[in-house]
């Protein structure tokens, strides 16, 4: 009889774990779903693609909420980290060429970027996009987590192991690597 009592209390006790579980992932999903979908969007330039990769990480991460270690790092943290690897899984698999989505659509309301600076001689901004491909990985990340995210250079050292010096250093040659591809662009149409 006492086991039957003993397995009951386990099973409310995990139902009760499972109760807490949901409620903890709703305030994760809330709390980082525009930030991770502006991190993947950023990365993959297509929104449904976006939407998709995103919606994949959000159940990556209810599936493992259980390993999330806070002694390990910050919750967002580990989150970036299972967006970086679906991130990369999406790429793996597609092996294709990277779509693009309009800049202003894509860096809306980022007070960070002046696209004027980037591109002072484009009269579409989506040119830009364009531009992304030429630069390497760790350039794309530095850009989507510091402006897509819109995470700060320090953040955004965390998660990709460099300091936060370095972000910005990567930020500033990046932006500018992309300034000068437009304007070579516009030259070749002149």
């Amino acid at each position: 009889m006492q086991s039957d009592s003993a397995n009951l209390s386990r099973a409310a006790d995990d139902s009760v774990a499972t109760s807490n579980q949901v409620i903890q992932f709703e305030q994760l999903y809330q709390s980082y779903l525009t930030k991770v979908f502006n991190y993947v969007r950023y990365r993959v330039l297509n929104t449904t693609i976006a939407e998709d990769v995103t919606a994949d990480i959000f159940t990556s991460a209810f599936q493992s909420l259980n390993a999330y270690r806070s002694d390990r790092g910050a919750i967002s943290t580990w989150l970036f980290a299972i967006a970086r690897r679906r991130v990369a899984d999406y790429f793996r698999k597609s092996r294709r060429s990277v779509d693009s989505v309009p800049l202003d659509m894509a860096v809306g309301g980022h007070a960070d970027i002046d696209v004027e600076k980037l591109g002072t001689q484009a009269a579409d901004v989506s040119q830009l996009v364009h531009m992304m491909p030429h630069l390497g990985d760790r350039e794309c990340e530095v850009i989507a987590l510091r402006i897509g995210v819109n995470l700060g250079s320090k953040e955004v050292g965390r998660q990709l192991g460099l300091t936060a010096g370095n972000v910005d250093v990567i930020l500033f040659r990046s932006l500018k690597k992309l300034r000068a591809l437009l304007v070579k662009g516009d030259d070749n149409r002149g």
